[in-house]
This record gives C-alpha cells, structure tokens and sequence, in this order.
C-alpha cells in the first residue's frame, strides 16, 4: 500500500534535513514523499533538493500559508493513504509502518491521530506532556463537530487519512484564513465531511516546541479571535455544503448511537447540544430520553469526553 508523506516547509532550513530524512529511515518502505516549500527566503530549496529521487517530490510556490501548500500537494499526491508532517517535526522510525498496520485491522478507519512527543531544538524529549485523549474509536463525528465545533485530532504532523477522505475536503478556498493552523481545516473537514476517526496513544511524532509553534494558553488578541472565528464561520459552511442538518436532536441521538466507545462526557456534549437547539423543548425531549438510555445501556468509561 502506497503512502504519501506531505511536508509542507517555509524558511525552516535548520529543521528540514531532519524531517525529510525522518521520512526516508521508515521501517515502512513503500512511501512518496511530497515536499511543498512556501516561498522560503532561506535555503530551504537547497536542502531539499539534496533529496531528490523517484519517490521524492519537491513542489516550489509563492508563499500563501500552510492551507495552500495542501491544496497545492493534492496534485502530486499517489498514496492510498496520506501522512502530513511540518518541518520542524520528524517521525519515529516505526510511525508509518504501525499506523499502515492500524489502517488494515480497521478497514472502517478514514482518519488516524497519535499522540505527539514534545521535544525541544535540539530535538531532546521534554518534560511537557501532550494532554491525553481518552478513547480509540471515536468513530463519525459530523453532526455534534458541526454544531459544537469539536476538535477532534492532534497536531498535523500527527495525523493521517486516507486519500478518498482528503479529496473531499481539499482543496479549500479560503487559503488567506488559514496561513497558519491549517491542520483544523484537515481535522475538522474530516469530522463534517464523515470520516470515521480512530487515536493511537503511542508517541510515534516527534512533535518540536520553539516558541512561534505552540499556541496552547496563549492569549490571542480580540481582533485575531474575532477575524479566526469568521474564518471558522467560512470553513464550516464551505465543508457542510454538501450537508443538509435538519432535524437535529434526531441526528444527534442517531449519531450518539452509533459512537463505538461512550464516557459520561460524551453523555454531556451530546445533551448539552439537543438542549441548545432552537426548536420548543417538547421537541428535545424524546432524543434527550434516547440518548440517555442508549448511554446508560451501553457506557464503557466514566471519563473525559472527546473534546476534552
């Protein structure tokens, strides 16, 4: 089974060899790898061309962001299944030889995140841990992610998916929104869009920390939060164009019952989201009631939610 390795790269020259040659030491063999340099300014280029082969691609564009190079890689993509990486980051040597393994003992599988190992310039593994994801199945997702906009992933260079999923969701024209933190566009089009998503908890990406990459506690400007959350706006509606959600409290139970692995938070968010549709309560009650039931009939886990 073929896969692709997308890297997308815009003046991380000091980085680059690291994540292309992450790469190249797979134990996994069959592998394309598509670099997308952005316009560096650095010797970026350089560095890549030194890799050039029959199964290495270098694609040179004017800069326009993180959500362009993916559009712009989808073209040269020829992989059944589709790996993304930044190039500050690099991969374990066993990453896509183990998540190929996972694809194929679960054919429902559309979309596979793994947990991130922090790691610092140098590339030595830090005490900061990534927060931890409670479940393995968390299956389809596109109505509650439609209405609560839950994020349902990891970091790019964590997650994979499988080309016949990717193609419905790129390309997206809104690349000006997405300059950076492109990988929501990827991790929330597959929820909408319906892909049925899966979480390894082994830290098989290396995932590098250096200050203009981590966004988590940070506090972001209003008028940043208020032109993101348009940008949002945009990106939800472009992938829900095909979507019709009426009649929701039904979808949501329908949805709840078909959740592979259930915990109370689960419980919560899908109540929570009946509760807040715009329709007369004696409507909700009967979802409420089967999503209830359904939970209590079937719960595994008494953790954190999804989202959490």
């Amino acid at each position: 089974m073929l896969c692709t390795v997308v890297i997308n790269n815009y003046n991380y020259e000091q980085y680059l060899a690291e994540a292309i040659e992450s790469v190249l030491a797979q134990t996994y063999m069959d592998i394309q790898l598509v670099i997308v340099d952005d316009g560096s300014t650095d010797r970026s280029v350089a560095v890549a061309e030194r890799y050039l082969a029959d199964n290495v691609v270098l694609v040179t564009k004017e800069n326009g962001g993180q959500l362009s190079c993916f559009n712009t890689a989808l073209s040269y993509i020829e992989g059944e299944l589709i790996f993304f990486l930044d190039s500050d980051d690099f991969y374990e040597k066993e990453y896509i030889e183990k998540t190929v393994q996972y694809y194929i003992a679960n054919s429902s599988c559309d979309f596979i995140f793994c947990k991130p190992c922090f790691v610092d310039n140098h590339g030595k593994q830090m005490s900061h841990t990534y927060r931890s994801r409670p479940k393995e199945h968390y299956g389809f997702t596109s109505v509650i992610t439609y209405i609560e906009e839950l994020w349902i992933g990891a970091p790019t260079s964590c997650i994979s998916m499988r080309r016949a999923l990717l193609e419905k969701i790129l390309p997206i024209p809104y690349e000006g929104d997405w300059l950076t933190r492109a990988d929501d566009c990827l991790i929330w089009g597959a929820s909408i869009i319906g892909g049925y998503k899966c979480h390894i908890a082994t830290p098989l990406v290396n995932y590098r920390i250096h200050g203009e990459n981590y966004f988590q506690g940070k506090e972001i400007p209003p008028q940043e939060e208020y032109l993101r959350e348009l940008a949002k706006n945009r990106l939800f509606k472009f992938l829900a164009r095909d979507m019709v959600f009426s009649r929701v409290p039904e979808l949501l139970r329908f949805e709840f019952a078909a959740l592979p692995e259930l915990t109370l938070g689960d419980l919560n968010t899908y109540l929570k989201a009946i509760r807040d549709c715009n329709i007369p309560f004696r409507k909700k009650v009967r979802p409420m009631r089967k999503v209830i039931s359904h939970y209590f009939r079937n719960r595994k886990s008494k953790g954190p939610s999804f989202s959490s």
